[in-house]
């Protein structure tokens, strides 16, 4: 993976989520097309989801399913979400990356561009793991 972005809107959510004003913690991944790289400046607008093929955007349930590993002086600490599978039965096209949303409001949180991105075809899975890695918050 390349270097994951979360975004102004996102990183006010994640502080309103720590502090406990905000209850709604369900995110929603998503798989982006278009050609270009996250930044912080982005909102969900930003990117063209994918579409057809068998596609479906995944629910992101907060608690168990996310992993803390703790960081030391030289390694960031980071969250690992369990990896998710996307299916298709179609080609519909190249696959940039992926992004997160909550789900009800539709905030953008945070998206990352793949190292390599991925051609979709028929029986094709692609797998991702969400990540957050606490120096992206930090910055």
């Amino acid at each position: 993976m390349s270097s994951l972005v979360l975004s102004r809107e996102g990183a006010a959510l994640w502080l309103a989520l720590l502090v406990g004003t905000h209850t709604d913690r369900d995110w929603v991944l998503r798989l982006f097309q278009n050609d270009f790289t996250p930044s912080k400046t982005d909102d969900k607008d930003s990117f063209t989801e994918a579409s057809g093929g068998g596609y479906a955007s995944l629910p992101l349930v907060q608690g168990s399913n996310w992993t803390i590993t703790e960081g030391d002086v030289d390694d960031k600490s980071v969250a690992l979400y369990l990896e998710q599978e996307f299916s298709f039965n179609a080609d519909i096209g190249t696959i940039f990356g992926y992004y997160i949303t909550e789900n009800t409001t539709d905030v953008y949180i945070f998206g990352e561009r793949l190292e390599n991105p991925e051609e979709t075809y028929d029986t094709k899975d692609i797998f991702v793991t969400p990540r957050l890695p606490m120096d992206s918050i930090a910055e």
